[in-house]
């Protein structure tokens, strides 16, 4: 694992990025979203993360979140986790202010859980996201590694 922060030899850096599908198209929408996410993830499966992406409608949008990742240790699912991250979503605004619910300032409160597969020896990792009644985010990510310096 990598060393991250002094005292915390099993917090790890995970880098990810990928696009989104709707489950229907409207003319309002914009081709190729394209997301960007930062995570730590620390050993007890709390992660923090920051994501950068380009909304539906073509509005650069932010989400500030934390979350927890639920895996088994054993058996044929052992790859497989769940995660669900909450937090603030910035970016959406004029007249598409309403498309998130509580939407105040251009700050709106988001929820979004994950399914996905990460080996703990392989550096990379694929998540498929459930966007509401929205759409999917597909994304792929890696470990980075700071290297440790001995």
């Amino acid at each position: 694992t990598n060393a991250i922060a002094e005292g915390n030899d099993d917090a790890r850096i995970y880098l990810h990025a990928g696009s989104y599908i709707h489950y229907e198209e409207k003319d309002e929408y914009t081709d190729a979203p394209f997301l960007v996410a930062l995570e730590r993830h620390e050993e007890d499966g709390w992660f923090y993360g920051l994501s950068l992406f380009n909304n539906s409608f073509g509005q650069f949008s932010q989400y500030l979140y934390s979350g927890k990742t639920f895996k088994q240790d054993h058996g044929p699912l052992k790859n497989f986790h769940f995660k669900i991250s909450a937090g603030l979503i910035h970016g959406y605004s004029g007249k598409y202010k309403d498309v998130l619910p509580i939407n105040q300032g251009d700050f709106s409160i988001g929820v979004i859980p994950a399914i996905g597969y990460k080996r703990d020896d392989a550096p990379w990792g694929v998540d498929l996201s459930i966007l509401a009644a929205s759409g999917l985010l597909l994304t792929v990510g890696t470990d980075l590694d700071f290297g440790q310096g001995n």
